[in-house]
């Protein structure tokens, strides 16, 4: 139900902020901008909460937009799937010997691109695999290839990178998928999108659940490509969606 409550100046006629629980956001107009609620005040009495930061949804909430999110993102992971499942199934098929390298970068790139790509269309709540916006999500899955590879080295210097994708991931993913990576990459702008997010140690572990089965399928030695590739695109599927969804969170918070 609309929870509502006046603004803090609400005696010098300043508009109130109505709770949308559709989006776990407070709003200061009505239909909600985002989807569309209509959000009617309701007297709930003195007692009813104010608006600071919005809270989480319950983990019901969460879960069903959660699939909301992720079941339409399916053919995409399809075509990930595919094409990583196709290239890592090179390692036994061509000549490369000992050089698994090349089939795992490839897959690797596939695997960023497909991230972004959720992770843009799930933080504009866009379609997916848009053509428009595909030649800039290309570009900056370059961009993020090389951490993905370095920690499939295992070397310890990777290390400190796994752990701040763990941390930190859903905020550097949807930054580098937005319209302005350099401005959203900016240490003043993940830590406002941070303190605005509502709940989110859940983002972040979904985002290292789905990153650790992309990293799994990437680097298990002579695995079979008809789990690997599906992992790949589900795990990028689910990272992507998590972080998206981070961003959207952060972005609906009001100042």
């Amino acid at each position: 139900m609309p929870r509502e409550r006046e603004d803090d100046h609400g005696a010098d006629g300043l508009a109130r902020a109505r709770y949308c629980a559709d989006c776990a956001s407070w709003r200061v107009v009505t239909p909600c901008p985002v989807c569309g609620a209509d959000l009617v005040a309701e007297d709930e009495g003195e007692d009813a909460p104010v608006a600071g930061a919005a809270r989480g949804p319950s983990r019901g909430e969460f879960t069903l937009r959660l699939l909301r999110e992720v079941a339409p993102s399916l053919p995409g992971a399809l075509v990930c799937a595919l094409l990583s499942g196709g290239v890592l199934a090179s390692q036994t098929l061509l000549p490369f010997g000992d050089l698994d390298w090349p089939p795992r970068i490839v897959a690797g790139f596939v695997a960023c691109a497909w991230l972004l790509e959720r992770a843009r269309a799930a933080r504009t709540q866009g379609a997916d695999l848009d053509m428009i916006a595909l030649g800039g999500v290309l570009l900056r899955a370059l961009y993020l290839l090389p951490a993905l590879v370095g920690i499939l080295t295992l070397h310890p210097a990777a290390v400190p990178v796994a752990v701040v994708f763990a941390l930190l991931g859903p905020l550097l993913l949807a930054a580098l998928a937005g319209e302005e990576p350099l401005t959203d990459l900016a240490p003043r702008a993940l830590a406002q999108a941070l303190l605005a997010t509502d709940g989110y140690a859940r983002y972040a572990a979904l985002s290292s659940v789905g990153l650790a089965a992309v990293l799994v399928a990437l680097g298990w030695d002579e695995g079979d490509p008809l789990w690997r590739g599906p992992a790949i695109g589900l795990g990028a599927a689910l990272a992507g969606t998590a972080a998206g969804l981070s961003r959207r969170s952060a972005e609906r918070t009001p100042e």
